[in-house]
């Protein structure tokens, strides 16, 4: 079967390899519904809806286009007031401040009788906009464009072309900020040489991560960059993206969508001029669980099933003994692995697994999914009493002292190695009782699904109890006082008066551990527990490793656990 929830101790190594595809796929979607022999610059996307503008005679218009991942609708026009146009604007950014109710946006466009760009700034309200655009505080005497707020529109970035320490056309940020209850923006500092160079950067666009794309002029062509933000107002090296997302002509105005990126382009074979392209910006994923051998631990009832993060299952697929399953998963977002039991509903594992967007070439890595033939985590039971080989129940401490008080051990060399125990002992009989418990409950689960053939009928559980003992020596003369134990199902023969040492008194107490677990099953109030599904393996583990306790106490124990095993 497959049933665990921890260890990887049986020797069966599960992982989870999540593994980009090489090289980004070329574009993906028709754009031929958007783009015309006009330029077409991608703004950034409302819900589902894509804005762009669109070059008509000397002015832009702005026009939006419904985006179901694989095609457009026919572009309406995105409604922008009067004095957009009569500024000459063009490129625009906006963001809805829910704690005012309104749409805030920014432009770039020329006063009358100026020539320089600028970034203005007006309102949309329920009512309509703002009566005029203002002037944006942050402008100099340059050229200004190209304005883009962040996502929570805390920030604003920006293109200009005022002197630097960088040279070119350079990016700034403009920082909102509360100062005595007043509202305003900080002055605007450049980004630093990691963005900026001696090159032109332009058309800054920020992704919902904070993550930094822009455009810059590589010798010949514009080219697409992405930084990784890497802390507050601050990104990594920017890397210049692969292709087809840039090619050997101009790219600009990047604009990010989950896992698309849109980009303006005036490669060849276009509609003419600037057109928009989408591309995929991360690689996709490829879940593999995969078994380092090939183990029989599921049965025909046993699937793996991939959630989305809404509990929407995108595939499943049932298990058998192949050492290898593979699933395809999208980029930036967070899947639910689970392994559960079709015939009892039982879910026997769970894992939440973040994909990431990953735009390098090739990229590989393993998560351990901790998936054995082991069915549950090994429990050990010590606090045997010195000498003693039954565990320390009630009734089994409550009989050795019966047998101390009627002096049937502890008086002859025989015998006397036994401990009497004091009181102390009794403060650990829950602790013993609860970890029986635990074991106790989940034989019985098993039995119970392979008496309603949830489990094939060719496979059994097998416990194995494991004895030990301290180091301490016994007395030459001590033996086995008990009546002669012969027990074929449990493999185990003793007979009476048999020299007794560490090993075989480990194993006397592997013995009546199972004992007792019989025992207790066999009582069970609905009597349907079939024991025959159970193979015990009893065996003595003689002196405890030193690693395992120091404390003798500790030392005198049963090891537990339980697996899934074929029979002929």
């Amino acid at each position: 079967m497959k049933l665990s929830r921890h260890l990887t101790r049986l020797g069966v190594s599960v992982f989870l390899f999540l593994q980009t595809i090489p090289a980004i796929s070329q574009s993906l979607y028709n754009l031929k519904v958007i783009n015309t022999e006009s330029d077409e610059f991608p703004i950034d996307f409302n819900g589902k809806n894509l804005t762009f503008i669109r070059s008509e005679g000397q002015k832009f218009n702005a026009y939006s286009s419904s985006f179901d991942k694989i095609h457009f609708t026919k572009p309406t026009e995105f409604p922008l007031p009067k004095y957009y146009r009569k500024n000459n604007g063009s490129f625009f950014s906006f963001y809805f401040d829910s704690a005012k109710n309104v749409t805030k946006f920014l432009f770039s466009g020329i006063q009358p009788k100026k020539y320089n760009s600028k970034v203005f700034s007006f309102e949309r309200t329920i009512k309509g906009y703002s009566d005029r655009p203002s002037l944006c505080s942050f402008n100099l005497i340059g050229f200004e464009s190209h304005p883009r707020y962040s996502s929570d529109g805390m920030s604003i970035f920006f293109t200009t072309d005022r002197n630097g320490d960088y040279g070119g056309t350079d990016i700034m940020l403009v920082q909102h900020i509360w100062e005595n209850g007043n509202e305003s923006w900080s002055n605007p500092e450049f980004l630093d040489s990691a963005i900026n160079t001696e090159s032109n950067e332009i058309t800054p666009f920020v992704d919902s991560e904070g993550n930094l794309y822009f455009a810059r002029w590589n010798a010949d062509n514009y080219d697409i960059y992405k930084a990784n933000k890497i802390g507050k107002n601050s990104w990594g090296v920017p890397k210049r993206l692969p292709y087809p997302i840039n090619s050997e002509v101009n790219e600009i105005a990047p604009v990010v969508f989950e896992n698309q990126i849109f980009v303006a382009s005036n490669r060849p074979n276009g509609e003419g001029g600037y057109d928009i392209y989408a591309f995929d910006l991360c690689s996709s994923v490829i879940l593999e669980l995969n078994f380092s051998e090939n183990t029989n631990i599921f049965t025909s009832h046993d699937k793996i099933i991939i959630q989305d993060n809404n509990g929407n299952i995108i595939e499943e697929k049932y298990l058998g003994s192949e050492g290898k399953y593979i699933f395809g998963l999208s980029p930036k977002k967070k899947y639910n692995v689970t392994i559960q039991n079709d015939c009892n509903q039982r879910t026997y594992f769970s894992k939440e697994v973040e994909t990431l967007c990953i735009d390098s070439a090739y990229v590989k890595y393993a998560i351990s999914l901790n998936i054995t033939n082991d069915l549950t985590e090994e429990i050990q039971i010590p606090f045997f009493v010195t000498g003693y080989y039954k565990p320390i129940t009630h009734d089994n401490l409550a009989q050795l002292r019966r047998l101390f008080d009627y002096n049937l051990v502890g008086l002859d060399d025989s015998t006397k190695f036994i401990e009497k125990p004091d009181v102390t002992y009794d403060l650990f009989v829950p602790n013993v009782e609860t970890a029986f418990q635990k074991i106790i409950s989940t034989v019985s689960s098993y039995l119970s699904l392979f008496q309603t053939n949830c489990i094939p009928q060719n496979k059994r559980l097998l416990v194995q109890i494991i004895g030990y003992s301290d180091p301490r020596g016994i007395s030459y003369n001590a033996k086995f006082f008990e009546e002669t134990v012969d027990d074929p199902l449990l493999n185990t023969y003793v007979r009476r008066g048999t020299k007794l040492d560490n090993f075989l008194l480990s194993k006397l107490r592997a013995y009546y551990t199972a004992k007792y677990l019989q025992q207790v099953l066999s009582k069970s109030e609905t009597g349907e527990y079939d024991l025959s599904y159970i193979v015990w393996e009893i065996q003595g583990g003689g002196i405890a490793n030193e690693n395992d306790e120091t404390d003798f106490l500790m030392r005198r124990k049963v090891k537990i656990s339980l697996k899934i095993i074929d029979v002929d």
